[in-house]
């Protein structure tokens, strides 16, 4: 509950309450909502990295520039590993082997052409100072193409070998930026440490990002295998001051993470 926002120096506004009560609060049966236009023209950038930090470093500078991108996501080694088993195809003419440890796709959308040129033009130089390599499309059948880097994502989850497969109950946690490098790092300590394999990938711009790891939640093993995954991914998360859920609601899942994350005073104050 955003409760800090409710108090303005006009009086009171109970819009920033409801938003996030996700229903606990009473049912909105009426919302007036802003567009704004849609702008086809794009401009994409794709960023390759073998240094987290540096990864974290260029997200940071990015975020810093006067026009903003409206998207910057990413795609890490493994999830490209698994693609590349399943399907070589999906990544063929899009990126070659061996693969960065990182990828970032970060792309421009503002409807005057050379506010948007001169945006991707520093981008373009952000990238260069802190990855391997990065190239620039413009052109929509290759602006195209590298999105499948991201749209992988949906082929490496909905893969299955017998019976285990991506489970999608460890996810969503977002943290702040300045502890992007961190929360890769943590990840994949992680990861290690219980000795399952997952992709990572995500909202990078925001440092929120997912997991789902590779189990068979039919076996028993398993399946306290992956409550011991979410209790340290969350710890993690909330360790580096960020939230469990980043851009989905908490569910029945993330709800026994609430009192750790906002503590006991505050979570008393929500009952």
């Amino acid at each position: 509950y955003n409760l800090v926002d409710v108090k303005t120096k006009d009086g009171f506004n109970m819009t920033p309450l409801f938003i996030g009560s996700q229903g606990t609060l009473g049912i909105i049966t009426e919302i007036t909502l802003e567009t704004e236009v849609h702008n086809p023209e794009t401009t994409l950038l794709v960023g390759m990295f073998d240094d987290v930090s540096k990864v974290q470093k260029a997200i940071l500078e990015l975020r810093e520039m006067h026009d903003l991108p409206c998207s910057v996501e990413m795609v890490d080694e493994t999830l490209l590993n698994q693609v590349n088993e399943i399907n070589p195809n999906q990544l063929k003419e899009v990126i070659a082997k061996p693969f960065p440890r990182q990828v970032l796709l970060v792309e421009f959308d503002d409807a005057n052409e050379h506010a948007q040129r001169r945006a991707a033009k520093k981008a373009a130089k952000i990238l260069e100072k802190n990855g391997t390599n990065f190239h620039i499309a413009s052109n929509e059948d290759e602006k195209t193409r590298l999105w499948k880097l991201r749209q992988a994502t949906s082929l490496a989850l909905s893969h299955t070998d017998g019976a285990v497969k991506a489970v999608p109950a460890v996810e969503d946690g977002i943290v702040p930026l300045e502890n992007y490098a961190k929360f890769v790092e943590g990840i994949d300590e992680l990861l290690k440490r219980n000795h399952v394999k997952s992709a990572v990938w995500g909202h990078a711009g925001d440092a929120n990002l997912s997991m789902q790891p590779y189990l068979d939640i039919g076996q028993l093993g398993d399946r306290q295998k992956l409550f011991r995954i979410m209790d340290e991914y969350y710890e993690l998360v909330i360790k580096l001051g960020g939230s469990i859920s980043g851009s989905t609601s908490d569910g029945r899942l993330r709800a026994p993470y609430l009192k750790k994350l906002y503590g006991e005073e505050k979570y008393d104050l929500f009952k």
